[in-house]
This record gives C-alpha cells, sequence and structure tokens, in this order.
C-alpha cells in the first residue's frame, strides 16, 4: 500500500483461508482505501481434488466465511469461479443480487470463457 498498490485479489481456496486472514491483518485500518476482489466457488476435498460448487447456499455461506477471515462487512468484487453453465446461470445471478441488496458486495462477476490449456 505505501507503494500505491490499493486492489488485492484472494479467495478462500488460496491457502486454505489463510491468504484471506493475512489479507485481512494487513489491511487493517485501511479498508476504505483499498479494493478487496474475492473469488469462490471452487471446493478442495480432503485429497486435493477440486470441484465447482456454485449453488447458492454454497456460495453464501462461502462469502460469509470469506468476510470473517478478512475481517470486512463486504467485498468490493466477488467473483464465481467458472466456467459457468448456462443452466447454473439464473440462480447465480438471483444470488449475486442478493448479496449486493444485503450490501455484502459492490460488484460481481464470472469468467466469460472456459479456459483452455
Amino acid at each position: 500500500m505505501d507503494r500505491g498498490i490499493n486492489t488485492f485479489e484472494t479467495a478462500d481456496l488460496y491457502g486454505l483461508g489463510a491468504s484471506e486472514t493475512l489479507l485481512g491483518m494487513a489491511v487493517q485500518g485501511f479498508r476504505e482505501h483499498i479494493v478487496i476482489v474475492g473469488r469462490a466457488g471452487l471446493v478442495r476435498s480432503e485429497t486435493g481434488h477440486l470441484t465447482l460448487n456454485l449453488a447458492p447456499d454454497y456460495l453464501r455461506a462461502a462469502l460469509d466465511a470469506s468476510l470473517q477471515r478478512l475481517g470486512t462487512n463486504y467485498l468490493d468484487v466477488l467473483v464465481v469461479h467458472g466456467p459457468i453453465a448456462p443452466a447454473w446461470r439464473e440462480d447465480i445471478v438471483r444470488e449475486m443480487e442478493h448479496l449486493r441488496a444485503m450490501g455484502k458486495v459492490r460488484w460481481w462477476g464470472w469468467p466469460m470463457e472456459e479456459r483452455r490449456p
């Protein structure tokens, strides 16, 4: 922050939440001067396998846990991991708009294209 960096991206998956905890400690007292971009939707199993969970109740619980680790009551941006199947989009949009109306996120989004190797 001393060098002008004011945007930080993190996710519950990074370090299994440790990155959020560390970021929350680092920016304590500076929240209104920074932008925090969070990600949610990928879940790591005990064996390390990643699965996509974009169910509205999971996204809400993941966001609440992230906010607690970060020590803040909102994210500037919440991005869901993707790709997003067309059948899921309506439910995700509804949930993200609900989270925005509650003041828990200011903006939200998802990847528009599949990642290709």
